[in-house]
């Protein structure tokens, strides 16, 4: 089973996110408190966090979607204004 895409992202930092990401991945308690093992862990770990907000940010606006459907729908069936 393949883990990874077949074509890298590359990615330019600001000079004060390298620096910090040096820092962070010298820091070698910290890296494996939280499991980062690599420049890459780490990025991927942040975008994961942009991408749960993401889903929960798009999933609350299909329920909401959802629910005002449901609520036209039941005042066409009951003829409801």
């Amino acid at each position: 089973m393949k883990k990874y895409t077949d074509n890298p992202l590359n990615v330019r930092l600001h000079e004060y996110q390298e620096n910090k990401l040096n820092e962070m991945i010298k820091n070698e308690s910290y890296c494996r408190k939280k499991g980062l093992y690599s420049k890459a862990d780490a990025l991927r770990s942040g975008l994961n966090n942009v991408i749960k907000d993401y889903e929960m940010t798009t999933l609350g606006t299909w329920i909401n979607s959802v629910r005002e459907g449901v609520v036209i729908s039941l005042k066409h069936l009951f003829n409801w204004e």
